[in-house]
This record gives C-alpha cells, sequence and structure tokens, in this order.
C-alpha cells in the first residue's frame, strides 16, 4: 500500500489526493469482502454455485438443495 502512495506522490500526485486514494482503496477492499463471501456462500447464481459447491458443503452449513 505505501509502494502506491509513493508512485502517487512521484506523479506528482497533490499529498492531500493521494492520501484520498490511499483511503478510498482501504474502503473498497473492506467492502469487496462481505459481497465477496455473500457471492462465494449465499447467492442464489447457478454457475458460481456450481462453481463453489463442494467449498459450500464442506465449510459452511449453508443448505443449497
Amino acid at each position: 500500500m505505501a509502494a502506491i502512495t509513493q508512485k502517487l506522490f512521484e506523479l506528482q500526485v497533490s499529498p492531500t489526493l493521494a492520501k484520498i486514494l490511499y483511503v478510498l482503496q482501504w474502503i473498497l477492499l473492506i467492502a469487496w469482502i462481505p459481497f465477496t463471501l455473500y457471492g462465494l456462500f449465499f447467492a442464489p447464481i447457478a454457475p458460481l454455485h456450481d462453481a463453489v459447491h463442494p467449498t459450500r458443503h464442506s465449510m459452511t452449513m449453508v443448505p443449497c438443495h
């Protein structure tokens, strides 16, 4: 993460913008995790369900049948 911030400074992006982008990337990462978990274990999307079916049964108690 610090490398990204350093590159933004090297591109002569203002320090304020660099800090905003740094915080934004963490917000997006934190928001991405629940959506990903929902998609893997709860969403009724057929191709996704078929792809993660063994994982679903081995890691959760979520019924899918």
